[in-house]
């Protein structure tokens, strides 16, 4: 069927790049150059005759179905680390077909679009996948073809691994070892009145492992470049240099020094960047990165101040003792959601809807950065509270608070909060204002964070317990100078580490089931609009359906899997429009019927189309072929060759699939987006409704002066929702917007889930997937951060000259003067 509204051409490179091929070089090299772009990457391993040619006309169909559990390949292996937890997944998909597995490639437009992983035993679909297949590139190709994202918003997100992670982990223990040890020895001979100069190369020392981070993130968000250039990196060093001596001098306390020595960074180097690259970024500007760059200032520094103050409030609240062991974990808790909150109005507010006023890749560190200090900033606090807790009072009130702190933090993670807040709100509120607690994409990109995160406070404690043991040599379990200061907070930590590895293994193993997501958070997903569609949990795709639930249970077999109409056993999937053995299909293949009563037609379909009578697919009409693929050979009829078609304006040639009997795609200009459509004349009548996930570029050449829906220039993204609302109501067959859900597993969490109202899983969001390793340095410096706070929070709590062995009493009660002010020699 035809597109009622004028050739619409979709854009699939921005949204994932598919290869299909032996694993060589070629795919490698080019892999390699998509990754370091910044995009999402599919890969599949595949034997020639594993490949298939399903053809159709051109139709609007997107999906995004990836292999619920899959094995890496050998070349995904090189590539780098790859995991894969229960709503996000981190480095590109790469799956080596199995034996009994077949891959079936279709085209739209005359370009291969989309792939589909077959069991041939069974005919269930495994996975579907929209995007653009490059099938057995040459080395010529992995070199030349066009792998840039350009809309900065499907650039994948960064997050953090585990080789990474414990390297940096064991780089930071052993540098703040050697500070402790240091700082002790220091501070236990100086005199009175002494320029305590240690103290700001100590902290120059530790800007070293924080500051490139924040450098790379700044420079993303502040002047739209990849990194911080070396001369704006040594200004901000001698600027942190000048600006840390002095303060040492004045005798500014540690916690304090950090706060200016970041704002003097951020206000030279950086600055002095965007002054230079002025003329690279036409469309940047000043107010409003620096609006994005000051929000991620108040969600780290800002946090730590408000973290600290509640570390304060639970030492003085550790009577009566029941009331302390609640506050800590649930005013933590509290704030941490809260903050997430905040991070994803700040990001939605301040650089999606300003694009390409900020200009930069901040999704990559920047985000994530603000992600990664909530958690470990109030991961800090808790380890900070509970420990300091522990050495003044010898006793064991923490144990409950541990316990209370474990529970709300697998609950959290867990969804069941959030569905449970949902759950009551919605018997007292409209229904409007209780979805405001259904999940999100930013709340599961932070849950996938707290897996590295909430192991960054332990460096500066454990370090500290060493050191003390190293410079005093006292391994008692009590006294002034004792290594733990005494049993209690010796214990506190190991089962603060024990805790939170049995709270990972919880989640990920998902001893606890995960939450289900309502028909409410599904509805409310797809009736999202413009920029309100970003940070959306699910997956939309945009094919025929004829259902009236969003969770088309029609379109599953007796088993729960979609069944393929093309693989040799299959059979239609139970439900769908016409009997199970009625063929469906856009495209025919024709064969002879040894009879001589003339052709058969096999009726081909994409998945989600609607079914046709063989008559409308007759052997007359120009239809491709389902053959082997076979790199080569001159099968008959030949398979579709690979031809070379203009894909953008800037005259970057991308291969393609065309059909022996479809027109070459007409060429038009496109901007980035997940859908870049080109509408006839008579579409751009039609007024436009903004949804982020489907944007379309309109040529001069068509744009009418009566487009209504938007009031920007010519050639600027409009929405596709008032197109699919109209081809809706006009068309009932007509492609629509719909949740992408997968199988209906027989798990002991599904079963629970589905008792719960959702009878299928859901593909998350595009947001999860793919998710980018950041570099060594920049997970370095993430971890240097969150230690800095918690030993900022260590020296406010317990007092510097106790925690170095000088004092040999706590504080009796907390000095505002100590977290601003340090005498020479330490008095508290």
């Amino acid at each position: 069927m035809s597109d009622p509204f004028g050739e619409l051409e979709l854009n699939y490179k921005d949204h994932c790049l598919i290869l299909v091929g032996d694993g060589g070089a070629a795919d490698e090299r080019l892999a390699r150059r998509r990754l370091a772009a910044g995009g999402r990457l599919a890969h599949f391993l595949v034997t020639e005759e594993q490949v298939k040619h399903a053809g159709a006309e051109d139709e609007i169909i997107f999906t995004w179905q990836p292999l619920h559990k899959a094995t890496t390949s050998s070349l995904g292996r090189k590539l780098g680390p790859s995991m894969k937890t229960y709503w996000t997944k981190s480095g590109p998909d790469c799956i080596a077909l199995a034996p009994g597995q077949c891959l079936e490639i279709f085209t739209q437009n005359g370009e291969m679009r989309l792939v589909r992983l077959v069991n041939e035993l069974t005919g269930h679909v495994l996975m579907e996948l929209s995007g653009l297949v490059l099938l057995h590139v040459t080395p010529e190709e992995a070199e030349t073809v066009d792998v840039e994202v350009e809309d900065p918003e499907l650039r994948a997100c960064g997050t953090f691994s585990k080789r990474y992670v414990l390297i940096s982990l064991l780089v930071l223990c052993l540098w703040h070892l050697l500070r402790w040890v240091v700082s002790m020895k220091f501070e236990l001979v100086a005199s009175e009145g002494q320029w305590d100069w240690w103290r700001g190369v100590l902290v120059i020392v530790s800007g070293f492992f924080c500051a490139p981070g924040l450098w790379h993130g700044w420079a993303a968000s502040l002047s739209g470049e990849a990194d911080c250039g070396w001369t704006h990196k040594l200004v901000s060093l001698l600027v942190i240099s000048l600006v840390a001596m002095l303060a040492a001098r004045a005798q500014v306390a540690d916690f304090p020094l950090y706060g200016i020595s970041t704002i003097a960074s951020f206000l030279s180097g950086p600055l002095l960047q965007y002054y230079q690259t002025r003329w690279s970024h036409p469309s940047r500007h000043l107010f409003d990165c620096l609006l994005w760059t000051l929000a991620q200032l108040v969600g780290t520094i800002g946090l730590a101040a408000v973290l600290s103050v509640i570390v304060v409030l639970y030492r003085t609240l550790l009577e009566p003792e029941m009331f302390a062991n609640v506050f800590l974990p649930v005013s933590t808790a509290v704030v941490e959601g809260g903050m997430v909150s905040f991070t994803q109005m700040m990001y939605t507010t301040l650089v999606v809807k300003r694009r390409p006023a900020v200009p930069g890749d901040v999704s990559f560190v920047a985000m994530p950065y603000m992600l990664t200090c909530l958690h470990g900033f109030a991961e800090a606090a808790r380890i900070v509270g509970v420990f300091s807790g522990a050495v003044t009072g010898g006793e064991y009130t923490w144990l409950g608070s541990l316990g209370v702190g474990l529970l709300l933090n697998v609950l959290a993670r867990c969804g069941w909060t959030r569905l449970g807040l949902y759950m009551v709100l919605k018997q007292l509120l409209p229904l409007r204002w209780a979805l405001v607690f259904a999940p999100g994409a930013y709340g599961k990109l932070h849950d996938e964070i707290k897996i590295y995160a909430g192991y960054f406070r332990f460096p500066v404690v454990i370090s500290l317990v060493i050191a003390r043991a190293i410079v005093h040599q006292d391994l008692s379990l009590d006294g002034p100078k004792s290594f733990c200061f005494n049993a209690s907070a010796a214990l506190s930590l190991l089962c603060m580490l024990l805790m939170e590895i049995l709270e990972d293994q919880i989640v990920l193993r998902q001893l606890v089931p995960m939450s289900p997501v309502l028909q409410e958070f599904v509805d409310s997903e797809v009736q999202k609009e413009g920029h309100g569609r970003h940070g959306s949990l699910l997956s939309l795709d945009l094919r025929r359906t004829t259902s009236l639930s969003p969770w088309r249970l029609e379109e599953l077999d007796e088993k729960g899997f979609k069944s393929s109409a093309n693989s040799p056993r299959g059979t239609s999937p139970r439900g769908m429009e016409g009997s199970p053995t009625q063929p469906s299909a856009h495209s025919a293949q024709s064969t002879n019927d040894p009879s001589g009563s003339g052709p058969t037609v096999t009726c081909l379909s994409l998945p989600g189309e609607a079914p046709r009578t063989p008559e409308k697919c007759s052997p007359e009409a120009p239809s491709p072929q389902l053959l082997p693929v076979l790199p080569g050979s001159e099968p008959a009829p030949p398979p579709p060759p690979l031809a070379r078609a203009a894909s953008t304006d800037s005259g970057v040639k991308r291969p393609i699939l065309r059909m022996p009997s479809e027109p070459a795609p007409s060429q038009s200009g496109h901007l980035p987006g997940l859908f870049a459509v080109t509408p006839s004349s008579e579409s751009s009548q039609r007024p436009a409704r903004a949804v982020r996930s489907a944007t379309l570029t309109v040529p001069s050449r068509q744009i009418s002066k009566q487009s209504v829906g938007s009031k920007r220039s010519v050639g600027s993204k409009q929405s596709v929702g008032s197109i699919l609302s109209h081809s809706q109501s006009e068309a009932p067959d007509s492609p629509r917007l719909v949740p992408s859900l997968g199988q209906r597993r027989d798990s002991l969490g599904s079963r629970i889930r589905s008792s719960l109202g959702q009878p299928r899983a859901i593909t998350p969001s595009l947001l999860l997937h793919g998710l980018r390793e950041m570099p060594l340095w920049c997970q370095l410096s993430a971890i240097g951060i969150i230690s800095e706070a918690t030993l900022g929070f260590l020296n406010t709590t317990m007092g510097p000259g106790y925690l170095r062995g000088i004092i040999n009493e706590p504080c009796p009660e907390f000095d505002a003067l100590v977290s601003l002010w340090w005498p020479c020699p330490l008095q508290c």
